[in-house]
C-alpha cells in the first residue's frame, strides 16, 4: 500500500500499478488509481488484485468509486472483492469459494449492484443504477459475522443511497484484494465497461 500526503490528512488510495494484472485480451487499462475496464465479456478471466498475505483482511474498511459506461444484457464485472482463491468471480460463485464481491450487471433494462458472499450464497442487490453516473462505496466489517456495504451519491459520503449486508463465517479472513474481476461463464456476447477508481484501504 502506498501512503502519501494528499491534500488534508493521509492518502490511503492503493497504487494499482503494484497489483497483479491478469488481462489476456487487454480489456483493462491500469493507472495509479484507476482500473478502466472496456467491453469485458463473460468469456474471459481478467482481474487486478494484490496478495496481502494470509489473514491480512480481517477487521477492515475499504472505500472506492465506480461508474458504468456501457453494457449489453447480462454483462457483469466486479470493482471490489476479497478472496482466498485467485480466480474469476463466476468460479467463486460456482465453487462456493471463500470470496465476497461487489459487482454490477445489466439485465431487463436495469443496472443491478450485487453484494455477495460466495461461500454461503448470501447476497443483496440494488437496481436502478444509471449509466454514466458515478457512485461511491464503503465496505467494512460490521461485526465478526457481518460485512456491510454502503453506497453514496457523492465523494463526501454524506448522502447514503443504500446499505447492504452479507453474513460471513465467524473468524473468516481473506488474503486477496481485488480492484477488478470478471465473470467467465463462456458467454462472449455479454459485455460491460466500467471504471473502478480510488480504492482505499482505510483500515
Amino acid at each position: 500500500m502506498t501512503i502519501v500526503l494528499h491534500g488534508v490528512g493521509v492518502d490511503t488510495r492503493e497504487d494499482l500499478r503494484t497489483y497483479t494484472e491478469v488481462d489476456p485480451n487487454s480489456r483493462i487499462a491500469v493507472t495509479q488509481y484507476k482500473a478502466d475496464m472496456t467491453l469485458v465479456s463473460r468469456d474471459e478471466a481478467a482481474s487486478v488484485y494484490i496478495d496481502m498475505g494470509v489473514g491480512a483482511i480481517d477487521d477492515f474498511e475499504h472505500r472506492g468509486e465506480f461508474v458504468v459506461n456501457a453494457q449489453t444484457d447480462r454483462g457483469e464485472v466486479c470493482c471490489w472483492a476479497i478472496s482466498n482463491v485467485a480466480d474469476d468471480a463466476q468460479a467463486w460463485t460456482d465453487n462456493a469459494d471463500e470470496a465476497v464481491h461487489l459487482s454490477y450487471t445489466f439485465a431487463a433494462g436495469y443496472l443491478f449492484v450485487t453484494f455477495r458472499n460466495n461461500e454461503n450464497g448470501d447476497e443483496e442487490t440494488l437496481s436502478g443504477i444509471n449509466l454514466g453516473v458515478r457512485w461511491w462505496w464503503t465496505i467494512d466489517r460490521l461485526s465478526d459475522t457481518i460485512l456491510r456495504l454502503r453506497l453514496f451519491s457523492e465523494s463526501s459520503r454524506t448522502t447514503l443511497i443504500d446499505t447492504m449486508t452479507v453474513a460471513v463465517a465467524s473468524g473468516r479472513t481473506h488474503r486477496l484484494l481485488y480492484a477488478a474481476n470478471s465473470f467467465d461463464s463462456g458467454e462472449a456476447a455479454k459485455t460491460i465497461s466500467m471504471i473502478s477508481e480510488n480504492l482505499e484501504v482505510v483500515a
